[in-house]
């Protein structure tokens, strides 16, 4: 996962090997300059976007996943991301990396667990 202002990468964090880096680089290349929720398919991975006021909060995640816990995990990066926005338009490449990845790792370990993460189908299933 990662934000960035436009196609520069402000903070990122990833847990798979590979050509992430790459492929998101690609994909930010290819996001319209408007607000806006969108889904990439990249061979079997999905990558999730939400750009709001210039700022590019995307994940990639497994097809299993669906779409609801992706644009749940990115509505909580937005949330984290609040007390940044001020100093994230003049920002330079990866920095807020040190102080912004540990967020993004935490909430993706949260979010990754179906049961913590899509709190909908906790709710069912704590109701049945």
């Amino acid at each position: 996962s990662l934000v960035a202002r436009s196609n520069t990468i402000l903070a990122e964090f990833t847990d798979s090997s590979g050509n992430f880096t790459t492929v998101t680089q690609s994909i930010l290349d290819r996001i319209p300059d408007k607000d806006a929720k969108c889904t990439y398919v990249y061979d079997r991975y999905l990558f999730h976007y939400v750009r709001d006021g210039g700022i590019v909060y995307l994940c990639m995640a497994d097809e299993s996943f669906g779409r609801r816990i992706p644009f749940a995990f990115l509505a909580q990066i937005q949330k984290d991301f609040h007390s940044y926005s001020g100093r994230a338009k003049t920002a330079i490449a990866y920095a807020f990396n040190r102080d912004f990845s540990p967020v993004l790792q935490r909430q993706m370990a949260s979010f990754s667990k179906t049961a913590g993460g899509d709190r909908l189908a906790k709710a069912k299933g704590e109701a049945e």
